[in-house]
């Protein structure tokens, strides 16, 4: 865990009627010399907890604390007589002077409580397991060690190479001049990937299986004299199948799982290429509105030009116009009548029979 800047200062609570001052530090350094005068001096230095201490006044002096202007100056004071900063001996000693297991874990992305527990990402871990602090220990795989150890088995490194990648990315400071920068590629463990390769093919299969109901509904023959759409056939002929898989991912054994991914993982990388290309050239909603108002135009034209329009419009042209006076007796006579015409009309011209 990174430190907040607060948190690495020392803060010191003094008050002028106490005859004792209270000493809150995560600087190790000082925490050691406290704990030597604590056990040297008992009677009048004491440790309340794991960060505090108790310290009679006369043991403090007050000062001004520095400016960052102040800070700045002396730095430039020391450059200016030829003061170099200590460097380690060499780049083992400088990573576990200043980094922790802990600060390193949370840095390559993993999730640390503020308990220290943490997922182990040296085997199938789903519950934290893994203590981390200063050194990490697993109480699931029994994997133990330092900084150094916790960094070379993550990205699969000789011990040299993770000391030199942990100093390149915290960017300490050390005798032997570091080698160019290079790129490390963290290795999975097995679980790992089968885990990564399971999700992949349900997802895969997931989204087919729901392309399948969209091209069973939206391409299904209207009669049965219709040609079948070729995605139709698909959807009916592969649909039944892929629940089969959806289930055995869901419900059947590892084993089982690894065996159908290790067979079949050229025909999921098939797919998916296909889905991902069928989704490149989905339509937008520009164009399905035009592809929609394009059928109802072509719809309108084929019904206005059709047979049967013409033979309708054929038979309202015999039907006589009636003056609004007429409109009007008729409908106060007969209120649901629709077409109205003569004795004669019907029988001559409609070929019906009606009554007087």
């Amino acid at each position: 865990m990174k430190l907040s800047l607060v948190e690495r200062e020392t803060i010191l609570l003094y008050n002028q009627a106490e005859p004792m001052a209270e000493v809150y530090t995560h600087d190790p350094r000082l925490m050691e010399k406290l704990e030597l005068l604590a056990k040297k001096h008992p009677d009048q230095i004491t440790r309340k907890d794991a960060h505090n201490f108790t310290v009679p006044k006369r043991c403090v002096s007050v000062r001004e604390p520095y400016s960052a202007e102040r800070r700045k100056a002396a730095s430039e004071r020391a450059k200016a007589a030829g003061y170099q900063p200590h460097m380690a001996e060499n780049v083992f000693e400088a990573v576990k002077q200043s980094v922790s297991t802990r600060e390193a874990a949370e840095f390559y992305g993993i999730k640390v409580r503020r308990t220290g527990m943490a997922c182990c990402p040296f085997h199938d871990d789903k519950n934290p397991s893994m203590k981390v602090d200063q050194r990490f220990h697993c109480f699931g795989c029994g994997e133990d060690g330092d900084v150094i150890d916790f960094i070379a088995k993550l990205f699969d490194l000789s011990s040299k190479e993770a000391a030199e990648k942990l100093a390149q990315d915290f960017g300490l400071i050390y005798d032997s001049q570091a080698p160019p920068r290079r790129r490390y590629v963290r290795q999975k463990n097995e679980a790992q990937k089968f885990r990564e390769d399971r999700q992949r093919c349900y997802r895969v299969l997931s989204d087919y299986y729901y392309l399948l109901k969209k091209w069973e509904a939206d391409n299904s023959p209207r009669t049965p004299e219709e040609e079948p759409h070729p995605r139709f056939v698909e959807a009916i002929q592969k649909k039944t199948y892929v629940e089969y898989l959806l289930d055995l991912f869901l419900y059947e054994s590892e084993e089982e799982q690894k065996a159908w991914i290790a067979e079949h993982t050229a025909e999921i990388t098939h797919l998916e290429r296909r889905l991902k290309i069928m989704a490149e050239n989905k339509p937008t909603n520009r164009e399905r509105l035009r592809e929609i108002t394009d059928g109802i135009e072509q719809g309108i034209k084929e019904l206005f030009e059709s047979e049967k329009y013409m033979r309708y419009l054929s038979v309202m042209s015999r039907f006589h116009r009636y003056s609004v006076n007429n409109t009007m007796l008729i409908y106060m006579q007969k209120p649901d009548a629709t077409l109205v015409a003569g004795y004669n009309k019907w029988k001559d011209q409609f070929e019906r029979h009606v009554k007087k």
